[in-house]
């Protein structure tokens, strides 16, 4: 599983967590997840526990299906989806109005951190 955090870094902690992983029929999926509006619709407690994986769903604020070739984009509370861009995909925090390239080649230090991690807890 390959696991992306990207945040804001000013007022208030709101992050972004990209996750690329096989879902329960074996096909290649991927989603940036806002994990703040995560966090009040699920319950995060079976995925710390280890009891279940954090996997990407279609009603994330980006989600891609490798193998069906399946996009689809939604906003969220914190989080406007700004898709159809020359620079590519976009979110735009709705509390500081600053954007979020989520390119990694593109760092722009002054308006977000970002930290990549790999999660060698796969299971399938």
């Amino acid at each position: 599983m390959l696991l992306f955090f990207i945040c804001g870094c000013l007022f208030v902690f709101q992050s972004i967590i990209f996750i690329r992983d096989l879902n329960s029929h074996h096909q290649e999926v991927s989603a940036y997840i806002d994990y703040a509006h995560r966090l009040t619709t699920d319950d995060f407690e079976v995925y710390f526990s280890g009891k279940k994986r954090l996997l990407p769903r279609n009603t994330d604020l980006s989600f891609y299906n490798w193998d069906r070739n399946v996009s689809t984009s939604n906003s969220s509370p914190n989080y406007q989806v700004i898709a159809e861009n020359a620079c590519g995909l976009l979110f735009k925090n709705r509390n500081d109005r600053k954007i979020i390239n989520v390119d990694p080649k593109m760092r722009n230090c002054c308006h977000y951190c970002q930290d990549r991690l790999q999660a060698d807890t796969m299971s399938y």
